[in-house]
């Protein structure tokens, strides 16, 4: 979960939910100490600062005033001073001028005084002691605070305002930073619906969240989509490239069979192959499975092979060409349907016989493992270039492009085989050891499946 998109939502809303509750909790707690005041008395005071301290300097006994005074003034900050009739504190403190000119304000008639100067506050009450009388009870807080925060600390709306406006920076950062590679995605996409195939988005080759790996599915889809494109037009091209010759060819024949009496039949012999050639072609290129093929039918690939060996093995005995099956499975069954594996082995193998050395013998292995097929086709000619390994099963690919139809097809066998292996969800690759080319093949076994078509085989 580590860089996950839900970590960092969980916590994202964790953190303002945490930066909420402690700043509320902070706030609250400063305002408690300004009112709370434990009172050494049963009855309920009022509630706010410095009511509740006027009420308990006014019910506690003298011998707990002095302590009292002295608590209130380490846990508050503020010093309070209580001034008799005559002028003097009760507990023979001095005092300035602000707190004697607060002092001197109240009267029986004026009880209350508040100001705020030369960097202190003072705030005064006529209080009554019993046996003492009326006392003037002067508050004296000094204030080294800017003014911006003296109003936020008396003005709730101000620390509202404040938490808003800190709130929303911190989820604007948050959402900016969730959002922006998908707005990124959105931007690509849109340039390569456009037709700008190539639109990429910028990301790490891996790790990150959810949208570095959202980012690099596109980049992966954008690719696929590019190189179908581009196998899509080089495949018209080279379709027209491949038609338009042999096209040619009958029309060139066609005009000379018209013009010259005495050739006449080598003409016409001239457009019956080029016809039979664009015949193939068609025919080849008609030949592809379809993508909706169903394995309803099992066929038993050693006896296919077997049977392709004997065919090459012939086709090849002029030129001392030969091919040979090797394997000690007695079947292998596999799922299929109609005659596409046989073509795909078909033209592999012909493939292999044309460019295997004269006097060689093609190897065609067949093994198992525990749930697939493995064939092996061995040929003795001169191999593929490495670059060409993995474009020699594209259509009208050819490893020697000088070479004519004749001696090197259409370059679409190869490619049917590739198609066939596909659909019966297998495998097919070539790769060069010492003595040519090997072309792997590997299907899915199906034994379980064609148990009552083996007993009929055996």
């Amino acid at each position: 979960m580590r860089g996950g998109l839900f970590i960092k939502i969980f916590l994202g809303f964790w953190l303002i939910t945490l930066a909420t509750v402690i700043s509320t909790s902070l706030i609250a707690r400063y305002i408690d100490r300004q009112t709370h005041l434990e009172v050494p008395h049963a009855a309920v005071p009022p509630r706010q600062f410095p009511a509740r301290l006027l009420y308990a300097m006014q019910n506690t006994s003298r011998e707990e005033l002095q302590q009292l005074i002295s608590q209130v003034e380490k846990r508050f900050d503020v010093t309070v001073y209580l001034i008799a009739p005559d002028g003097q504190d009760i507990f023979q403190r001095q005092f300035n001028d602000e707190v004697r000119k607060a002092a001197d304000s109240m009267t029986r008639f004026r009880r209350r005084y508040n100001s705020s100067e030369h960097g202190a506050h003072i705030r005064g009450h006529v209080i009554y002691r019993p046996g003492e009388g009326l006392l003037r009870a002067v508050l004296v807080r000094t204030t080294d605070k800017p003014p911006f925060l003296g109003a936020f600390e008396h003005n709730i709306w101000l620390r509202i305002l404040l938490a808003v406006v800190i709130s929303g920076l911190v989820c604007f950062v948050l959402s900016r930073l969730l959002t922006h590679r998908l707005q990124r995605l959105q931007v690509a996409s849109r340039k390569l619906a456009g037709g700008n195939l190539d639109a990429r988005i910028d990301v790490r080759d891996s790790g990150g969240d959810e949208t570095d790996e959202l980012a690099r599915d596109f980049n992966t889809m954008a690719e696929q989509l590019s190189d179908y494109v581009q196998a899509h037009k080089r495949l018209l091209h080279d379709v027209s490239h491949e038609l338009r010759s042999p096209l040619a060819r009958l029309r060139l024949a066609l005009a000379l069979a018209v013009k010259d009496d005495s050739n006449r039949a080598e003409h016409f012999k001239r457009i019956e192959e080029e016809t039979e050639r664009l015949d193939e072609l068609i025919g080849q290129l008609l030949e592809s499975p379809d993508s909706g093929l169903t394995l309803d039918e099992h066929l038993d690939l050693r006896g296919l092979l077997e049977q392709l060996c004997a065919d090459c093995a012939f086709e090849g005995e002029n030129e001392g060409k030969s091919a040979i099956l090797e394997t000690s499975l007695e079947h292998a069954l596999v799922a299929s349907r109609g005659d596409f594996l046989m073509k795909a082995f078909d033209n592999i193998l012909r493939n292999a016989i044309r460019y295997t050395k004269t006097n060689t013998t093609v190897k065609v292995g067949l093994s198992a493992t525990s749930d697939h097929y493995v064939v092996h086709i061995q040929d003795y000619g001169p191999g593929v270039p490495e670059v060409a390994l993995k474009k020699m099963f594209d259509e009208f690919y050819r490893v020697d492009t000088a070479r004519t139809r004749d001696s090197g097809g259409y370059g679409l066998g190869l490619a049917i085989a590739r198609r066939a292996v596909a659909l019966h969800k297998g495998d097919i690759s070539a790769f060069n050891n010492a003595d040519g080319l090997v072309v792997e093949v590997t299907l899915p076994r199906a034994d379980d499946l064609g148990l009552d078509l083996l007993e009929d085989i055996g």
